[in-house]
């Protein structure tokens, strides 16, 4: 096994380990679905709490997109309502078109982080 194995495996095991975790804490409340993007077709499932999306651990949800920031944004369930929050990204958030820092999301939602655009579908 050479070096790069090793570390894709480890790779591996922490991520199982943080999504087995994720699950753990809450009930599924929605999804976000690619509809442009590198992973166009695949969707995210969301849960109660925060859930973060970015490029990289420790987001929940990974994007494969150059112009998505390591943690660039998060999207919270509280009282009924969702909320969507800039983490400091360096690329921003546009929600149905506009830019945003936060912002109440309703069901059918588009945001756009990076060049991947994502459909809101909640419960």
């Amino acid at each position: 096994m050479n070096d790069k194995t090793i570390f894709e495996d480890l790779e591996k095991t922490k991520l199982e380990s943080f999504e087995e975790e994720t699950l753990k804490k809450g009930n599924l409340i929605g999804w976000l679905a690619v509809i442009e993007g590198n992973q166009k077709g695949e969707a995210f499932r969301l849960f109660e709490g925060r859930n973060v999306v970015g490029s990289a651990l420790p987001s929940r949800i990974i994007l494969n997109d150059s112009k998505v920031s390591q943690e660039h944004m998060s999207i919270r369930y509280r009282d009924g309502r969702f909320y969507l929050f800039d983490l400091d990204s360096d690329s921003g958030i546009l929600l149905n078109g506009e830019k945003v820092f936060h912002g109440e999301l309703k069901d059918e939602d588009e945001i756009k982080i990076g060049n991947t655009v994502l459909l809101v579908k909640f419960l």
